[in-house]
């Protein structure tokens, strides 16, 4: 993961903190207060649609803040969310949290998979070895419906050629 750490904060003003999501409500709902703006020119300026900051901020949110709102959202509002380590915090549910076992590795969607594993023949040899591990009922059972298959394919194909001809 290539995540950037903020060294300075010299562009940043705090403004708040906020360890739960209410918080952070009370804290835009602060600047929209502050901005002396209205929720529809929000919308506007966002991109979001009429009325949804008004669904965001009110007493009792209708809607709540997601991926495809919290950007355009923050924004508009001149707002951007810090993360930052609290150690008073962690210090007390330190010891309860496992510690891994084994290292972190890469996950497996990376790595490249060689190009000998996958040929004709290692398919095919995978497909038997998956075949004999049914029983007789299933493989009777996927034989049928593959049959059925392959005939609606010919009969769909037949009608195909008699239409275009």
């Amino acid at each position: 993961m290539n995540v950037p750490i903020i060294e300075s904060l010299d562009r940043f003003c705090v403004y708040g903190v906020a360890t739960d999501y209410e918080t952070m409500i009370e804290l835009v709902r602060y600047r929209l207060e502050e901005l002396n703006t209205t929720h529809e020119s929000v919308d506007d300026v966002s991109g979001l649609h009429g009325g949804y900051t008004s669904k965001l901020v009110a007493p009792t949110p209708i809607k709540s803040m997601g991926k495809t709102s919290m950007g355009p959202m923050l924004q508009t509002l001149g707002l951007a969310l810090i993360v930052v380590r609290d150690d008073a915090q962690f210090a007390r549910i330190k010891d309860r949290l496992a510690r891994r076992e084994r290292p972190r590795q890469q996950a497996n969607a990376s790595s490249v998979r060689p190009t000998w594993l996958f040929t004709r023949k290692k398919s095919r040899e995978m497909g038997k070895k998956r075949w004999s591990m049914l029983s007789p009922d299933q493989r009777k059972k996927l034989a049928r419906k593959m049959g059925k298959a392959s005939g609606r394919a010919r009969r769909r194909k037949a009608n195909e050629r008699r239409l275009c001809t």
